[in-house]
């Protein structure tokens, strides 16, 4: 039995920083490409197909912060490239698997990712996601139970922590600011409409406090003219850039792994300025069978400070809740379909934490993007 679960950061999360941007050109950052719809054709389209982000600038690069023991990147590439974990950096060739790095052996804890890559002339480099592996926890609750229940030489049992999905309507979630109740075609998915909740103003924010989990994640919409937003997690915020083209319909906002089971925790969500929107489609928390969750405990406790218009016909979720975490690198986690591993451009024919002064969309016209786009592969 593994010791480790996972999580998969898609490519097109503000969790990821990019550098120099995430959603310019390919000669200049890094630009989205998705394997069905290709390129951005028009402001606010949304991606069909498996999405990568694409570069041909030596030194672009992508970075983000992760708790676990370990780490798998995927992508395709013809280029070099480099990945720093902490103070460590491995140099690399170009690959023809979609698996392009590894690691298992890290100490558990918190750790630093970046990739740098190194094309040459008429070469490329496509991200496609970041697996991060985090150990198994138990509660005190579990522990004894499990202590009391196996053979005294027996290896203690580690449970592997199961999702549970809070609706952004749901009555554990405390908003405070102006929220306002949001709906659109393809949010959060192609085939379910459903209401999220969305803020221009400064200051609004989402919080909600909870124990009996090893970690917690963020979801919401990601449109063209969203920009900055905070996320504080007992007591440490960080600030992401979610500045994009596209409409991305249910993004990872925020992901954390490594929690303690038998503390409480509170997340924070925010909008720092006036006239940035900030959207939100639910909060996922990654419970350890058996620990004892406040958030449920306390149901009767438990308010939304949302107006009445912001609850209006979103006492359902119809959208699924992520799936359950895997074992291993060979489960859905690892998962790429060969169309898509085929079909990203290469050299033959075919957001994140914000660092001061960096930006996510380049200073690209839109009407000539999909000429200067072209002309690169």
């Amino acid at each position: 039995m593994s010791l480790t679960w996972n999580f998969t950061i898609q490519d097109n999360s503000p969790f990821v920083n990019y550098s120099p941007f995430a959603d310019g050109g390919l000669a200049n950052g890094w630009q989205p490409w998705y394997t069905k719809s290709g390129f951005l054709k028009e402001p606010g389209e949304g991606g069909d197909g498996d999405g990568y982000h694409i570069t041909s600038l030596p030194g672009a690069s992508f970075s983000l912060e992760f708790h676990g023991t370990g780490v798998n990147l995927y992508g395709t590439t013809n280029s070099s490239y480099a990945v720093l974990i902490d103070s460590v950096e491995q140099k690399l060739p170009a690959v023809s698997k979609d698996l392009i790095y590894q690691t298992t052996s890290l100490q558990d804890g918190p750790h630093n990712l970046t990739v740098t890559v190194s094309p040459k002339a008429k070469q490329q480099f496509a991200f496609d996601r970041v697996v991060v592996f985090s150990p198994r926890q138990v509660s005190i609750h579990s522990f004894f139970r499990n202590f009391i229940e196996v053979k005294r030489n027996s290896p203690f049992i580690r449970h592997l922590p199961t999702p549970a999905f809070y609706d952004n309507s749901d009555p554990r979630l405390t908003y405070s600011g102006n929220w306002k109740t949001g709906n659109a075609p393809g949010i959060p998915n192609a085939t379910v409409t459903h209401n999220f909740q969305q803020t221009k103003s400064s200051g609004s924010s989402m919080s909600m406090t909870f124990s009996g989990a090893v970690g917690v994640a963020i979801n919401g919409p990601v449109l063209w003219g969203d920009w900055i937003y905070t996320v504080e997690l007992d007591g440490t915020k960080t600030k992401y850039n979610a500045s994009t083209f596209w409409k991305v319909p249910d993004a990872l906002r925020f992901f954390q792994a490594g929690l303690d089971p038998n503390s409480s925790h509170t997340i924070t969500l925010a909008n720092p300025s006036d006239g940035m929107t900030l959207s939100l489609n639910s909060v996922t928390l990654f419970k350890v069978p058996g620990a004892v969750d406040i958030a449920e405990s306390a149901s009767g406790s438990a308010t939304s400070k949302l107006s009445s218009s912001a609850l209006a016909g979103s006492s359902a979720a119809p959208h699924s809740s992520p799936a359950a975490p895997t074992e291993s690198a060979g489960n859905t986690a690892g998962n790429t379909t060969s169309a898509g591993n085929s079909a990203a451009p290469s050299a033959t024919g075919t957001g994140g934490a914000v660092k001061e002064g960096a930006g996510r969309v380049g200073i690209v016209g839109v009407a000539a993007l999909g000429l200067v786009l072209l002309s690169l592969i």
